[in-house]
């Protein structure tokens, strides 16, 4: 069972093609397997609700609701998105966590599933946000954290595990609208990997910079000290790409439409009337294709 408070059943469903895709198999596959909700148009969303005097909880309707579910299809899995919307408290208050920490374990138990309670970090970089009592009542405590130099990459790491050995990270990529085990993807399916995207993003934002400044580029390498891949890796917006990585960039660009060697909207450098030519983008990266088989 997924319960989501913040996606609509379209962005649900749209997802739902991107694992599809991501396994190789079509939406109908996870049909008695999975069960969605999206709580995006009620009003309450909540599972139990505290007394700002007394701390005194109250388990509101859809805890019921949630209970009934599990019992009648035998989920084994609840995911819970996310604490903001589903807790009714107080986040920084210990005993209304720890009590409702206590409602979902004691739920778990009696329907004998696992229960993932997702939530966002704080902004200070701690893995969750509120009272330590979020840490200290669960018994197991994922993080997920992005790359710095890899925008498609996420690590999950065990920040607590009280039934399992700390192990390394595992990491993620994005790949045709999914995170995936990094390692379980084909090489055979990373034509247009994150990689290669990272490197064409950092060429068109080069490009950009030196259109802006009039500054014309060319594709040719004959154009010496106005070849592209080799201005752009002096730049300091390169981000520490080589001059062969960003000439990848160019050729994966041009082959694509991207960008193109064309007449320029500003004057040669020098040459007064004189239109410049050199290299422009045309159009926007095309993404990568998320439609069921």
């Amino acid at each position: 069972i997924y319960i989501t408070a913040e996606d609509d059943d379209a962005e649900n469903h749209r997802r739902l093609i991107g694992v599809a895709n991501a396994h190789g198999v079509g939406i109908e596959t996870f049909s008695g397997h999975l069960f969605l909700l999206s709580l995006v148009d009620r009003r309450e969303k909540g599972l139990a609700r505290f007394d700002a005097n007394t701390n005194r909880m109250s388990v509101l309707p859809l805890f019921h609701e949630l209970r009934a579910t599990i019992l009648k299809i035998g989920a084994r899995l609840v995911v819970l998105d996310n604490v903001a919307h589903l807790f009714e408290g107080n986040e920084n208050i210990r005993a209304q966590v720890a009590a409702f920490i206590g409602l979902l374990n004691a739920l778990a138990l009696e329907t004998q599933c696992a229960i993932l309670l997702i939530s966002h970090p704080n902004k200070a970089g701690d893995s969750f946000s509120g009272s330590t009592a979020f840490q200290n009542q669960v018994r197991s405590h994922i993080h997920m954290e992005i790359d710095d130099k890899d925008p498609d990459v996420r690590r999950i790491k065990l920040a607590k595990a009280n039934y399992a050995r700390l192990e390394e990270p595992l990491r993620l990529r994005w790949h045709r609208g999914a995170f995936r085990l990094e390692a379980s993807i084909p090489p055979n399916e990373l034509n247009r990997s994150a990689r290669h995207r990272r490197e064409e993003a950092q060429f068109l934002t080069c490009l950009a910079l030196r259109n802006a400044a009039k500054l014309p580029v060319s594709k040719h390498p004959q154009a010496g000290k106005t070849f592209a891949p080799k201005v752009f890796a002096a730049m300091p917006e390169s981000n520490g790409l080589t001059l062969q990585q960003f000439a990848g960039a160019m050729a994966r660009l041009l082959a694509a439409g991207t960008i193109a060697q064309t007449a320029l909207d500003y004057d040669k450098p020098g040459s007064p009337g004189h239109k410049a030519e050199g290299l422009l983008q045309l159009k926007e990266p095309e993404e990568a294709d998320d439609e069921p088989f």
